[in-house]
């Protein structure tokens, strides 16, 4: 997916969050969202950008997954038994949802926030600060040792919520896409395949596990005796560090490339090589899973790209050839030396940077680092417990 805001889809909140709540007398009631609350969310939830929201094809894989949790905030009454009231005045119906957020897991240690949406009748009352504060009871609740999101660059609101709750910035990600012409700002997005819909994911698999056949062919897999050699080149490398060692394994989410997952990678015949790991200036490393999950977009995207100068080009051309369709991949924004240098060989072969780029923000949730608590101690009602969530498989 190329993105349809420079605020960027993946966006944790919404634009208008303040940094200080104003007062509230109801409690945000946050508890598990349930089928019976589309109608209500849709309300609030469909047209984020531009008249365009990817909550809506989300909601149903959300609801039934169980690597994560899909939360609901409702207002409660007020102490004195009065019907709470939006920031306009107006009594809100008892059990509507006027909020949602996921959390999920993408490893037993790693933590995922994604697809906070917020009623405008009720922004600017603290909904969001208080939505945060449960979301990371439940990260806690998994035993999770870190929590990330990702936000656009200039979703100054998004920093300041994430800040008022721990977060800092991680890694900073711009995503390049093969196009005919450099992109724009302005330019739809009109090539964009959702993940979420079964079909677009089907057809995006297949041709997958096409250039996953035909490179491993050619020999441009990773062999498991190769899985040493490549391990200690991805760990000196500059791209790999830049980015935090972060690779997307779902669409539009990243968590940390281990030596596990990496291993992972390499059995399942999904790293792609380039040159020879003993080489200092002719290599590349790039992830590319062969069945995508449920997730924001379906388009074929490189998890993870790395290595040295003309090779990281050469790599991710070579795939789009055999994919015979544009494809995308993240690269850290702050450019190493050898990243720089591949930056005119990569736009002669007609990938583009997009306009905006991708924070990843980050929180260790450790003793050391008390989970917050909401501004007013009544302000926030758990209508769930948090419960252990399941991390993936793959």
């Amino acid at each position: 997916m190329v993105g349809r805001a420079p605020a960027g889809p993946a966006q944790l909140s919404e634009p208008d969050t303040p940094t200080r709540p104003a007062s509230r007398d109801w409690p945000l009631i946050v508890r598990r969202a349930r089928e019976d609350d589309r109608a209500a969310v849709m309300e609030f939830a469909s047209r984020t950008w531009d008249g365009w929201d990817y909550i809506p094809r989300a909601w149903p894989h959300w609801l039934a997954a169980t690597d994560g949790v899909l939360l609901a905030a409702t207002a409660g009454r007020a102490e004195d038994g009065a019907s709470p009231r939006d920031a306009d005045g107006r009594d809100i119906p008892d059990d509507q949802p006027i909020a949602v957020a996921r959390v999920a897991l993408l490893s037993p240690a790693e933590a995922w926030l994604e697809g906070i949406r917020v009623d405008p009748r009720v922004r600017g009352l603290g909904v969001a600060t208080d939505l945060q504060v449960a979301e990371l009871r439940w990260a806690a609740a998994s035993s999770a040792s870190i929590v990330r999101y990702a936000t656009g660059e200039r979703n100054e609101a998004s920093h300041r919520l994430g800040a008022r709750h721990g977060f800092e910035l991680l890694a900073r990600f711009r995503l390049w896409q093969w196009h005919e012409r450099p992109p724009t700002e302005d330019d739809a997005d009109d090539d964009e395949a959702s993940g979420f819909d079964d079909a677009a994911r089907t057809r995006s698999n297949a041709v997958r596990r096409v250039v996953l056949e035909a490179l491993g062919a050619a020999g441009r897999l990773a062999r498991s005796e190769e899985a040493d050699a490549w391990w200690a080149r991805l760990q000196a490398d500059a791209v790999f560090r830049a980015g935090a060692g972060l690779c997307e394994h779902r669409g539009w989410t990243v968590q940390q490339l281990d030596r596990a997952l990496f291993d992972r990678y390499v059995a399942t015949g999904q790293l792609i090589t380039a040159g020879d790991p003993g080489s200092q200036r002719s290599w590349a490393l790039a992830t590319l899973m062969a069945d995508a999950p449920p997730a924001e977009d379906a388009n074929v995207k490189l998890g993870m790209l790395a290595g040295a100068g003309t090779a990281i080009a050469g790599l991710a051309t070579q795939v789009r050839r055999l994919a015979g369709q544009p494809i995308g991949f993240w690269l850290p924004d702050a450019e190493p030396p050898s990243l720089a240098a591949a930056r005119p060989a990569l736009l002669q072969a007609g990938f583009h940077p997009r306009p905006w780029a991708l924070d990843i923000l980050a929180r260790p949730l450790e003793t050391e680092q008390p989970l917050p608590e909401p501004d007013e101690p009544a302000g926030l009602v758990m209508g769930d417990q948090p419960t252990p969530l399941t991390p993936p498989l793959s």
